[in-house]
């Protein structure tokens, strides 16, 4: 697969992190973006998170914004954005939200971009580089 082939704009065998509470959806994400050949790891709490960011440097982070029994999405965003091994990460939010809702998300987290409703990569290159 070829960078342009590549679903979410990073190369094939690029580190993504997806942080997701929901332990089948966290599964199914993470089976697609290996099919797609990406080195998918995940984390279904923010310590884990942190674990994760301990021993991988991400190219993107896919974070789901309705994550129960953690921040919101949208100020989980804004720490992931500080920290020193995503700097140069792009952050995508990723939910059924409205898309209305989700633009206003992205904008005052500063998040790079989102994904709508699954199937969650039929649009993905298009809104991540949008931003």
């Amino acid at each position: 697969m070829t960078d342009a082939q590549a679903p979410l704009g990073a190369q094939a065998g690029a580190c993504v992190l997806v942080i997701e509470d929901s332990f089948a959806q966290l599964g199914r994400v993470l089976s697609i973006l290996r099919a797609a050949g990406y080195d998918a790891h995940g984390a279904d709490s923010w310590s884990e998170c942190r674990a994760a960011l301990h021993k991988l440097a991400p190219v993107l982070v896919l974070l789901d914004i309705n994550l129960g029994g953690m921040q919101g999405g949208d100020l989980l965003a804004i720490q992931l954005k500080k920290h020193p091994k995503l700097l140069h990460a792009r952050i995508l939010f990723y939910s059924a939200a409205k898309e209305s809702d989700l633009q206003l998300m992205v904008r005052r987290a500063g998040a790079d971009g989102y994904l709508g409703p699954v199937p969650i990569f039929s649009r993905t290159r298009a809104r991540a580089r949008a931003r």
